[in-house]
C-alpha cells in the first residue's frame, strides 16, 4: 500500500484529519478524566439525543486502542480523500458511523471508537482496488489479509473473554464500506445497488437499533431494561412495567429483575402482578432476604385494604425466610385481619420462636388472646 501523507499535509485531507483530530481530542479527555457520557452510545439517541450515533466513535478505550484506529483511519482515510474526494468521503464516515454504531448497539451494546469507520474505509478502497484498473495497487494483498484476519481474531478473543471487542461494529462498517465501493467506482447495475445496499444497511441498523432491540438483541434482558430505563427515569412507571415484566420472564431467576417487577407492579396497582411475580419466584425454589424484605414490605402496605392479599403476600414473606421473625409477625397480622385469631397466634410464636427478642410479638400474642378474640366474637354476634 503506497506510504500515507505526513501530518504537515492534514489541511489537504479535511474530513481524515477532522475525524482524528476529534478522535484524539476527546479520547485524551477521556482519559484525563473528563465526562464523554452525552458523546457515548444508548437508548437516548433515538428520541432526544441523535448526535450520539456519529459522537460515539470519538472516544477510545485505551491508548492502543487509540493510537490503532488513528493510524489506520489516517492511512486509509487520506488515500480515500484523495481518490474520492472530501465530500464521498463524508458520506462514509456519516454512513459508517451511524451504522456500527447502531449494530453494534442493537445486537449487543453500544461500542466506542473509530473501527467501524475504519473497516469501511477499507471495504471501500478494497472494492476500489480490485474494479478501478488504475487502482491495482492501492490494497495490498497482505494489508487485506491483515484486515480480515484482525476481524477473525477479535471475533475469537472477545468468544474466549480475552477482549471486549465491538464485532457487529466491524462487521456493519465493512458491510458499508464494501457497498459504497461499488456506489463510488462501479459504472453498471452495480453503482445503485451500492448506494441502494449501504444506505439501506446503514437505516436497518439504526432501526433494529431504535424498534426491534428487544427482539433481535443478544442480551435480551439488558435490552429491555434499558429500554425501560428512560420511562423509570421520568417516574413513567406505568410505561416502563411491561418492558421490565418481559425482562423478568425471561430471566426470572435474576433477584434484582423479580425485586423491582414485584415492586413496580405494585406501585402501578397491579396487586395481583406482584404476588405472581412472588408466586413463580417461591414455585421455583428461591428464597433470600431482599425477596422476603419486599413481600414484608408489600403485605404491611396493602394489609389495610386488601387484607387477603396481604395474607398471600405474608405467606411468601415467611416463606423465603423463615428465620425471619418480621415475617412471622406480618403473617400473624394478616391472619388476623381476615378473622383467622388463632392461626394469628401460631404465627407470632413462630416468630417468637425465630427471634425470642422481638417484645412486639409477644404483646401481639397477649393482646390477641385478650382483647383480639373479644372483637372478632363482637364481629361474629353483631352478623348473627
Amino acid at each position: 500500500m503506497p506510504r500515507p501523507p505526513p501530518i504537515a499535509a492534514a489541511p489537504q485531507f479535511p474530513m481524515t484529519s477532522l475525524l482524528c483530530g476529534g478522535a484524539l481530542v476527546v479520547s485524551i479527555s477521556q482519559m484525563l478524566g473528563r465526562g464523554i457520557e452525552p458523546l457515548v452510545m444508548d437508548e437516548r439517541a433515538f428520541w432526544a439525543q441523535p448526535w450520539r450515533l456519529l459522537t460515539s466513535a470519538l472516544p477510545h478505550g485505551s491508548p492502543a486502542h487509540l493510537i490503532f484506529n488513528l493510524l489506520w483511519c489516517w492511512i486509509l482515510g487520506t488515500h480515500a480523500e484523495h481518490f474520492l474526494g472530501r465530500w464521498r468521503v463524508g458520506v462514509l464516515i456519516i454512513l459508517s458511523a451511524a451504522g456500527s454504531a447502531a449494530a453494534e448497539f442493537a445486537l449487543y451494546r453500544g461500542g466506542i471508537g473509530l473501527s467501524g469507520i475504519v473497516y469501511a474505509l477499507f471495504g471501500t478502497l478494497w472494492v476500489m482496488s480490485r474494479i478501478v484498473p488504475s487502482l491495482r495497487g492501492l490494497m495490498t494483498r497482505n494489508t487485506a489479509l491483515l484486515f480480515l484476519v484482525w476481524f477473525v481474531l477479535c471475533i475469537l478473543t472477545t468468544w474466549m473473554g480475552w477482549m471486549n471487542v465491538a464485532n457487529y461494529a466491524h462487521a456493519a462498517g465493512l458491510g458499508i464500506g464494501v457497498l459504497l465501493g461499488f456506489a463510488y467506482a462501479a459504472k453498471d447495475w452495480r453503482r445503485w445497488a451500492g448506494w441502494l445496499g449501504a444506505v439501506g444497511l446503514s437505516i436497518s441498523a439504526i432501526l433494529a437499533a431504535w424498534v426491534w432491540r428487544p427482539y433481535v438483541n443478544l442480551r435480551w434482558t439488558d435490552a429491555l431494561i434499558e429500554r425501560a430505563q428512560p420511562f423509570l427515569d421520568q417516574g413513567q412507571d406505568a410505561l416502563a412495567l411491561p418492558m421490565l415484566r418481559a425482562a423478568w420472564e425471561r430471566d426470572p431467576a435474576d433477584i434484582a429483575l423479580a425485586f423491582n417487577t414485584a415492586l413496580l407492579s405494585f406501585r402501578t396497582g397491579d396487586v395481583p402482578g406482584a404476588i405472581r411475580v412472588l408466586a413463580r419466584w417461591s414455585a421455583d425454589g428461591r428464597g433470600g432476604n431482599e425477596m422476603s424484605g419486599l413481600a414484608i414490605a408489600l403485605a404491611g402496605q396493602t394489609l389495610a385494604t386488601y387484607p387477603w392479599d396481604a395474607l398471600v403476600i405474608a405467606g411468601y414473606a415467611v416463606a423465603f425466610d423463615p428465620a425471619n421473625a418480621d415475617a412471622w409477625d406480618v403473617l400473624s397480622a394478616a391472619r388476623f385481619a381476615v378473622g383467622d385469631v388463632t392461626g394469628a397466634i401460631d404465627a407470632a410464636e413462630s416468630g417468637l420462636s425465630a427471634d425470642p427478642s422481638l417484645g412486639g410479638l409477644r404483646e401481639r400474642v397477649q393482646w390477641i388472646r385478650t382483647v383480639g378474640y373479644r372483637q372478632w366474637a363482637d364481629k361474629e354476634d353483631g352478623h348473627g
